[in-house]
């Protein structure tokens, strides 16, 4: 059947036989009734939907098209057990919702006023595809649109479904998570109502998406996330970051005795770890940086944070608690058999030193005036400390170099702090002494120090 932009007279009795066929359906729908019949109901009048306006705006209006949808479509959700087939029919029926409203600004509102409510429910279904073409719904509607139009009137358990379709895949999901996240005030209003797993996912999301290089400039867009965002994450490290330093132990999150009780009175480890992740891509590029620059605070903590690390770390390992995890340690067979990579990995200390002296080394890039804030808080020596091969914190040697770079650049009282630092000689490293090889420091200034074999 090709379509002309002219409804013809057997298109409209075939859509008015199924709407009215959905009539019956919906007076007698029981788990006792096959769901066979509304499934080639509700397929029908989804392809039919891809004709064009003329057939999506005809099956709206209906008397017994969109109401009786709406009726048969929470009766699957609510009444029918989680089968396969109650899922095939489930998916069929929002797929009809999703194509009526594709193109078309008419119908979108009307779906969103009727269908906001089993929209939600099918957000928490059970069934991921199901989840996921709910999640299209939504994101046909949001398209195009001042997101703000609409997210202020969701409620934190449909905003709860698209971010836990998201997590669990939903490309949808994820689609609309992005848009919404470029809207003012977003972030704020909801991520302190979502639980943990899913302030999770939006903080890698969002991490991720800073952090991504790409030449299309189309997806560049779509994954920027407002200002605001940036602010609010900032504000929530600044105010709860002091409470990673209460970890005592390296094992893997689950397994940190009393983490429990520290995560619950005195802020979550994991979360303060995406929060300076977060911070620290953002730091990156320039959309936020200038933003992130104006937060004083912001370094002051960074350096604090880097001070107090590394000063727990050298008193633990004064005391032989190499799991301690903000000990360095330059290869994980010096820590024996008690703790795997994959336990450092998941650990929310790994790479959190790192990634302060990212964003302290990002906050400094073309910015005098924390180039010289850094020099006054005496964080020069601090960076330069952590030139050193560290399996909790990898590349922490590149970005310390970066960091440094970034300092000095432009500043000359910073390079004459660093030219003034004196030499002493070498440190014992005991992975160039597992690779048979040792530092030789002549005692001569103007020589380099060399690498040479170990004597045999």
């Amino acid at each position: 059947m090709k379509y002309t932009g002219i409804m013809d007279i057997s298109d409209e009795e075939g859509i008015n036989e199924r709407c009215n066929d959905l009539q019956k359906f919906s007076q007698k729908f029981t788990p006792g009734i096959g769901l066979e019949k509304l499934c080639d109901s509700f397929r029908y009048l989804r392809n039919a939907c891809v004709l064009g306006h003329k057939h999506q705006n005809f099956i709206v209006n209906h008397s017994n098209g969109l109401p009786c949808i709406v009726k048969l479509i929470d009766s699957v959700i609510h009444v029918f057990p989680g089968t396969e087939e109650r899922n095939i029919c489930l998916r069929l029926g929002v797929q009809l919702l999703g194509n009526l409203t594709v193109n078309n600004d008419e119908t979108k509102k009307i779906i969103w006023e009727r269908c906001y409510s089993i929209l939600s429910a099918t957000l928490h279904c059970g069934d991921e595809k199901s989840s996921n073409y709910a999640a299209m719904v939504v994101y046909n509607i949001f398209l195009g649109k001042q997101e703000e139009e609409l997210w202020k009137e969701l409620d934190v358990d449909f905003v709860s479904g698209l971010v836990s379709s998201a997590v669990c895949g939903s490309e949808y999901g994820l689609f609309t998570l992005e848009l919404l996240l470029k809207s003012q005030g977003w972030v704020e209003k909801y991520y302190p109502k979502l639980d943990s797993q899913q302030r999770y996912f939006i903080l890698d999301l969002m991490s991720n998406n800073t952090s991504e290089i790409s030449d299309d400039s189309a997806a560049k867009e779509s994954r920027k996330f407002n200002l605001s965002a940036v602010v609010f994450i900032s504000n929530e490290f600044r105010s709860h970051s002091d409470h990673i330093l209460d970890m005592r132990t390296g094992s893997k999150v689950e397994n940190i005795e009393g983490l429990t009780d520290c995560t619950t009175e005195m802020g979550d480890p994991c979360e303060i770890s995406k929060w300076l992740e977060v911070l620290a891509s953002a730091s990156g590029n320039e959309e936020y940086l200038s933003v992130l620059q104006a937060d004083g605070p912001l370094l002051v903590q960074a350096v604090f944070l880097l001070k107090s690390i590394q000063l727990v770390g050298k008193l633990a390992e004064d005391e032989g608690d190499l799991q301690h995890p903000f000990v360095p340690i330059q290869k994980l067979s010096t820590m024996g058999s008690s703790q795997s990579e994959s336990d450092v990995e998941m650990h929310p200390a790994h790479g959190f030193k790192r990634n302060l002296v990212r964003l302290i080394g990002n906050l400094a890039w073309k910015n005098k005036e924390i180039q010289n804030k850094v020099l006054e808080l005496e964080a020069v020596p601090l960076i330069l400390d952590c030139c050193n091969i560290d399996e909790r914190n990898p590349f922490i040697t590149q970005w310390a170099i970066m960091a440094i770079r970034n300092l000095c650049d432009g500043n000359h009282e910073v390079q004459n702090v660093i030219g003034g630092l004196k030499r002493e000689g070498v440190v014992s490293n005991d992975l160039l002494k597992e690779m048979g090889l040792t530092l030789h420091d002549s005692g001569n200034p103007n020589e380099k120090i060399s690498i040479v074999p170990l004597p045999r």
